[in-house]
């Protein structure tokens, strides 16, 4: 494993990550010491008679090298004494080695002499430096520094903190830096990818290698394609702006194709508008040789313009993979599910078992025998109806559905859902049962819109209905608010349970006055426990609540 590194002064170097087939076991303490010891140099070369050409040689390389040289970081700055090409420095310790105490951060000032090697707590190697001269030694291989001639620093990595080198240290992009950007006046606030193209900073020498086509860290091998599955109605809004998708191109597929997965199909297979590959203009023929179709053209729709499947070159050389969805995404988790098991044609296939078209991909997906059990989501709903109110049962279900349990049965199921309409189908005693029964669970779903909402969860992504009409958050918080007089009720109420001290009086008139003045201003209350700060925030509530009528009746 490999990524390149660029500097913003300097050359970029290469981090390179290799396991060897021979290496010693991480467990065995002493191996691993007799392996630095053999092939990690730590110490500064000696020259005497018998030193050959290959060992000057080695020795000015360390020297040139491989010398740590501490370095005291420097920022641009108009305050600065120091002038360094025209440009006024100030020396800091922020982009180089030496810290506030005038220490190495390397830990190559200070790190005391060393005669033999050994492993700190953390499983870091601490290596051999047994004179002054070794201090500052950067680790390297010999045969390595001979045969690159540069700096090559040489780790040993035993520990499982080399796993955070690799995914922390390796990716971890580009160096953050904070700046004020002066080229995007002509552009909105939320156009985050322009202002992050225009923000990014690239070094000459990464922008070169990025045109030239180099990769910074290698191309997975095989290549893994993605494949996205997406609902029915996010597939009519791309057909309908007149573009593909992964999911409808596999419905287009021949019928000699029908037998595939998803999977399977773009493992094997892609698509483009136009053939341009070689291979096709100088062979036309639309069989291959083991009689699957080589490639095949797909006529173009009112939503769609034409286009050709065509067999990949090497399909063994490719792996494909469904994007992921969580578990509690709703309908979307269990369409993934059935696309990864079954080959299919349509939605409307997938939904299909047997003679019966259900509604839902998790009804489907339960018939088909792919979700293992929901009765642990049942069994804990029908345990709480023993003690739990209608709104207590219709927490818990959106709770449960949240949490990615399939609980489509315990709405469909009608014993179960009377009880969650219970306190509702009271108020509507007057009508008759079937009148009664349906304003109820249209009340039921009204509530359960509300506290999906609240989890920012949309319920028709779990298969339940949406209610015919709902509030918005904006006409719940209005009908929160009441008539006048109820309002002026609670706020008295408010004062004679809990009275204001001197302190929170001087605040509620000051916060009472900037609401009637229509003023543009930031309060903050803070109190210990029980001094009381809620009261008192119910108090301005009703406050705004009183000048909300006020206003609205206007």
């Amino acid at each position: 494993m490999r990524v390149i590194e660029y500097q913003f002064r300097g050359l970029p170097h290469a981090h390179i990550v290799l396991r060897l087939e021979n290496g010693p076991v991480h467990s065995n303490i002493p191996q691993c010491i007799a392996f630095i010891e053999k092939y990690i140099c730590t110490t500064m070369p000696v020259l005497d008679e018998h030193s050959t050409e290959e060992d000057r040689r080695y020795f000015a390389a360390v020297e040139s090298q491989m010398k740590h040289k501490c370095f005291r970081g420097y920022i641009f700055s108009t305050s600065a004494k120091i002038c360094y090409n025209s440009y006024l420095l100030k020396f800091t310790g922020e982009n180089g080695c030496i810290n506030n105490q005038g220490t190495c951060k390397r830990k190559y000032s200070d790190q005391g002499y060393n005669l033999e090697t050994t492993f700190d707590e953390k499983g870091y190697p601490v290596y051999r430096r047994p004179t002054p001269a070794d201090q500052r030694i950067i680790p390297h291989t010999r045969d390595i520094l001979l045969d690159w001639d540069g700096h090559a620093n040489s780790e040993f990595a035993a520990s499982s903190y080399c796993v955070f080198y690799l995914y922390k240290y390796l990716y971890k992009g580009n160096r953050k830096v904070q700046l004020a950007l002066k080229n995007t006046a002509d552009l909105h606030d939320s156009d985050e990818i322009n202002i992050f193209l225009r923000g990014r900073m690239l070094t000459s020498m990464d922008a070169m290698w990025r045109t030239f086509g180099y990769q910074t860290y290698p191309a997975p091998d095989p290549s893994i394609r993605l494949v996205k599955v997406i609902l029915p109605k996010e597939m009519e809004t791309v057909l309908n702006d007149n573009h593909l998708t992964d999911l409808y191109v596999y419905f287009q597929r021949p019928e000699s194709l029908r037998q595939m997965t998803l999977c399977q199909f773009f493992n094997n297979y892609c698509y483009k508008y136009r053939l341009t590959e070689r291979r096709f203009i100088t062979d036309d023929s639309e069989i291959a040789d083991d009689g699957t179709p080589r490639y095949c053209h797909i006529p173009a729709t009112s939503q769609t313009k034409s286009f050709y499947i065509y067999k990949r070159q090497r399909p063994q050389d490719c792996l494909t993979r469904l994007s992921g969805v969580p578990p509690d995404a709703g309908e979307i988790w269990y369409l993934r599910l059935l696309l990864r098991e079954f080959a299919t044609t349509s939605y409307k296939d997938l939904l299909s078992f047997g003679t019966t078209t259900y509604q839902t991909f998790q009804e489907a997906a339960y018939e088909k025998g792919l979700l293992a059990d929901d009765t642990e989501a049942i069994n804990t709903f029908c345990e709480a109806v023993l003690f739990q109110p209608p709104s207590g049962l219709r927490f818990l279900f959106v709770l449960l559905t949240c949490q990615g349990f399939p609980t489509l049965k315990i709405y469909e199921t009608i014993s179960l859902r009377e009880n969650m309409y219970a306190d509702f189908i009271t108020q509507y005693s007057d009508n008759s049962l079937p009148v009664a029964t349906a304003e109820a669970n249209e009340r039921l779903l009204e509530d359960l819109y509300d506290r999906f909402s609240r989890e920012n969860k949309n319920m028709e992504d779990y298969g339940i209905p949406k209610p015919r009409s709902f509030q918005t958050e904006l006409e719940r918080e209005q009908n929160l608010v009441g008539d006048s007089a109820t309002n002026s009720a609670w706020l008295n109420t408010l004062h004679m349970q809990a009275p204001n001290t001197e302190e929170m009086q001087e605040a509620y008139e000051e916060i009472t006055s900037a609401i009637q003045n229509g003023e543009s201003k930031f309060f903050f209350i803070r109190g210990c426990g029980g001094a009381g700060k809620t009261q008192f925030a119910k108090k301005v509530l009703h406050i705004l609540y009183h000048y909300y009528i006020k206003y609205k009746a206007k």
